[in-house]
């Protein structure tokens, strides 16, 4: 099988761009969660045109394509579960246009989000996954990516204006990209999709404006959901827009190679003029104080992403990370918190959280060995128990990742899942759009 591929994309992409050695294929296995998927081949297209006849041919020959920028994922979304080939996207990248005047940027899918940060000055892309900056445009398009800042700026869904698309059949379409305004019925479609319905090769996107100033508050609290009541209280009196990630223990006490006095670490972002700034920061150091806090500690700035921590913590761990991510309502928040430590405790298997407050944001990842079968299925066990608890409060599955490898079979099939499975059909009708994610076909 190999050799055959070798013979159909070759020809597309060059002897360089086509990878099928041990090595290169078990790097291509894994993303950040180090769920595994073995791929036949990795191709690494140079162009627009490389991706539309790797499509096309892929779906002639029945080829399972799989999508991928740099592998920052959580949830096991550039994993090849059915085999067939990586389409690596990271020679696709660069800034192809800055429109200043309006706070737009185009740019090829595999740009990685520094590249954005610095493309117009006194602007940002407020959507950065990992903290870090690695992050391709097209893998956070594609899964409708979260992060610190979307409490404020929303989803990528939210700052994606327009997009070039490569359908299934090599068809090259452009979703729009000049007038954030327009229509988005087709663009709004694509995003999320999670690499099932199509290919983004380019995009448009609009950056924020920094702020005229920036605080962090971060506190040290006996109790993470003490951190709930704080956020109520601020919904209510803060004068500008503010972030709230809260790390939890768990994370906290591999960081610290032992286990720590705090439960949690609430990371709080105040932004706009300085005076509200200052306000913001008093106002919440009066209302932190009601919950006698191990320790307060403010700086001038933006707050670290908790995501960066969490990378951290399971570059360490050197385990696999099972992780659901749901947005669930504010009332089921400490419900939610207080369940993943039973479940915890009840399988005796460890887990790493964090949590947005504002956005009901909770990313929670069971870690286990995955060559040990009983590790193995006592995360199984977990995540079951923690998904039944989630979906009986009707969250939403998959916020700010997608729903990728680790979440597939917990979905379910709702509306959203049947309008995604027609789409398929009618767009991807051979199927080898990244089977086995997103659409139970």
């Amino acid at each position: 099988m190999e050799a055959e591929l070798g013979s159909i994309f070759k020809p597309i992409v060059g002897e360089d761009n086509f990878l099928d050695s041990e090595i290169d294929l078990e790097a291509y296995s894994i993303d950040a969660s180090r769920i595994a998927g073995r791929p036949k081949a990795v191709v690494r297209p140079g162009g627009e045109d490389e991706v539309a006849e790797i499509l096309s041919v892929a779906s002639e020959n029945g080829v399972p394509i799989t999508p991928r920028g740099r592998g920052t994922s959580l949830v096991g979304g550039p994993v090849p579960l059915r085999g067939g080939v990586v389409l690596d996207m990271t020679r696709m990248t660069g800034i192809l246009e800055v429109d200043e005047e309006n706070g737009l940027v185009s740019a090829w899918a595999g740009t990685p989000v520094s590249e954005l940060q610095d493309a117009i000055d006194g602007y940002t892309f407020p959507i950065n996954p990992d903290g870090l900056g690695l992050s391709t445009l097209g893998g956070i398009a594609a899964e409708d990516s979260a992060s610190m800042l979307s409490s404020i700026f929303g989803t990528a869904r939210a700052n994606v204006v327009g997009a070039e698309v490569v359908l299934p059949s090599g068809e090259i379409v452009d979703l729009g990209g000049k007038i954030p305004s327009g229509p988005r019925v087709a663009l709004d479609t694509f995003l999320g999709s999670e690499g099932t319905l199509g290919v983004f090769i380019k995009l448009s996107v609009k950056l924020a404006p920094l702020p005229p100033s920036a605080k962090t508050v971060e506190i040290e609290l006996v109790d993470a959901v003490d951190a709930i009541d704080i956020n109520q209280s601020m919904r209510k009196s803060c004068p500008v827009p503010y972030t709230m990630e809260v790390i939890y223990r768990d994370v906290l006490d591999i960081l610290h190679g032992e286990e720590k006095e705090a439960g949690a670490v609430a990371r709080v972002g105040f932004y706009g003029s300085e005076s509200c700034v200052q306000e913001a920061v008093d106002g919440l150091i009066r209302e932190a104080s009601k919950y006698h806090p191990l320790s307060t500690d403010v700086r001038d700035g933006m707050p670290k992403p908790a995501q960066r921590d969490l990378y951290t913590a399971l570059e360490r761990t050197e385990l696999s990370v099972h992780v659901l991510s749901v947005a669930a309502s504010l009332s089921y928040l400490r419900d939610h918190l207080q369940e993943i430590d039973r479940v915890s405790k009840s399988f005796n298997l460890n887990t790493v959280s964090l949590v947005n407050v504002p956005l009901g944001w909770i990313l929670v990842g069971v870690l286990f060995d995955p060559t040990d079968r009983k590790s193995t299925m006592r995360t199984d066990g977990a995540v079951r128990r923690l998904s039944e608890n989630f979906t009986r409060s009707g969250v939403f599955m998959g916020f700010g990742t997608g729903v990728g490898a680790s979440m597939a079979g917990q979905i379910g099939r709702n509306g959203l899942i049947s309008v995604y499975s027609h789409l398929k059909r009618a767009l991807d009708p051979v199927g080898v759009m990244n089977p086995g994610k997103l659409v139970p076909l």
